[in-house]
């Protein structure tokens, strides 16, 4: 597959929530993942250890309330797409995010991922107080 194939495959799976699927068929091997901005860059290297980080974040996520990626924009060797989320997370809590994602493809494959986004808050938050949480009504009329 080219660079457009490759970024049109990715979009389709994203937009399906088949993020694994993703990293197995789209990432090469040796893959290196980096997210900048944060207080410090952090660099994963390999796919398997991208893949690891996916299933450790996807286990700390209590419930997402919307998801979009745009349409991949193209240049040579290299697409960018923007990815919006509202996520609600068990360590942190709810956060929307924006964030421009950078994919670099070599031999049809996925080799360098970089993520551009400002930090999120990191408020202590505990899954709890979900539960205990009052209604706009409860809070209003009790």
């Amino acid at each position: 597959m080219n660079t457009k194939q490759i970024a049109e495959r990715f979009v389709s799976l994203c937009r399906q929530g088949l993020y694994l699927q993703v990293y197995h068929e789209l990432y090469d091997i040796n893959a290196i993942s980096s997210e900048i901005g944060f207080p410090k860059t952090i660099t994963t290297e390999g796919k398997h250890n991208i893949v690891n980080d996916y299933l450790e974040n996807e286990e700390n996520i209590v419930a997402i309330h919307r998801q979009f990626i745009s349409d991949p924009l193209i240049a040579d060797h290299y697409f960018v797409v923007k990815m919006t989320s509202d996520i609600t997370f068990s360590d942190i809590g709810r956060q929307e995010m924006e964030e421009l994602c950078l994919y670099k493809v070599e031999n049809n494959l996925i080799s360098e991922a970089q993520f551009f986004y400002s930090p999120m808050e990191t408020a202590p938050f505990n899954a709890n107080d979900l539960k205990n949480k009052k209604s706009l009504e409860e809070e209003l009329f009790v």
